[in-house]
């Protein structure tokens, strides 16, 4: 009877609300690219419920990089791991801030948060932080004239060079986005000349966009044509927008007549070209006489 009355009691107390293992991970945030040369944050969330915080932990590939102690008056220690540069004043309990990223800065990141006494329970949480290498430039759309007359073939070109990874480029006229599997009007795709950059291949990206005028095209009389680059697993989007003109008159059916009707094998670019030199001239002959 007596052996009963104690195992009663036992598990009445570690089963009473102080004994509860109540510490919970409700989240944590580990970006699945980090932008070369660019900052990024780590976060971690949890609920301590009946239980006392003993020391937050960050790990990268298994080693700690950081560690939040509420314990001593300076609770945030930094140690020094290869590729990870804590930013200790913007750092607080739930959230690391890293400085630089570099190309070793790829790796594991792992969040530990402890309880302290009497249950001493410990729960992570980890993800893998790719590197992602932007270009300096780009996209870029070029081919496109100043105007265009209603029945001209519209025709551009965009790119995007040196890119980690490789990136996907779509088309928007008007601010809508063309459907490549509705519209041939995407004429070609290509990702290839890949160059070395410490390890990791950058990727050079190209498409083409060529579709026959009409006037449901032009609002108030001009035409809008972006390229817009996106990545997998990241939310930045690079673009580069152009706005033409429908111009009566003026557009590629009267300059291919006129190249034609002054006798020179003159393509519309270089037509272009040409109107713009004797412009030129023209204004610099009145400027000296």
């Amino acid at each position: 009877m007596e052996l009963k009355s104690f195992f009663i009691l036992f598990i009445s107390f570690f089963t009473s609300p102080h004994w509860i293992w109540s510490l919970k991970l409700t989240g944590t945030r580990i970006p699945y690219f980090g932008v070369l040369h660019r900052k990024t944050t780590l976060d971690c969330y949890f609920d301590l419920e009946n239980d006392k915080l003993y020391a937050v932990k960050w790990y990268k590939d298994g080693h700690e990089f950081f560690r939040f102690n509420p314990k001593v008056n300076q609770p945030i220690t930094a140690f020094p791991v290869d590729g990870v540069f804590v930013n200790e004043n913007l750092s607080s309990l739930h959230r690391v801030h890293l400085e630089n990223i570099t190309l070793r800065s790829a790796g594991e990141y792992r969040c530990e948060v402890s309880a302290d006494a009497p249950t001493f329970q410990t729960l992570s949480d980890g993800k893998y932080m790719r590197i992602m290498v932007l270009p300096q430039n780009g996209p870029t759309v070029t081919g496109i004239y100043p105007w265009y007359n209603v029945g001209d073939n519209f025709t551009a070109h965009c790119s995007l060079t040196q890119s980690y990874p490789e990136a996907k480029l779509n088309w928007f006229v008007n601010d809508a986005q063309i459907d490549e599997d509705s519209c041939a009007c995407v004429t070609f795709k290509t990702v290839g000349s890949r160059t070395s950059f410490e390890g990791i291949n950058l990727y050079n990206s190209t498409t083409g966009l060529k579709f026959p005028i009409d006037s449901n095209y032009f609002r108030d009389g001009t035409i809008s044509i972006e390229c817009r680059a996106s990545f997998h697993g990241s939310t930045i989007v690079l673009q580069d927008l152009v706005i033409t003109s429908v111009k009566t008159g003026l557009g590629l059916q009267y300059a291919d007549s006129l190249s034609k009707s002054i006798g020179n094998q003159f393509s519309v670019g270089n037509l272009w070209n040409f109107l713009v030199v004797g412009n030129l001239l023209f204004i610099i002959l009145n400027i000296l006489n």
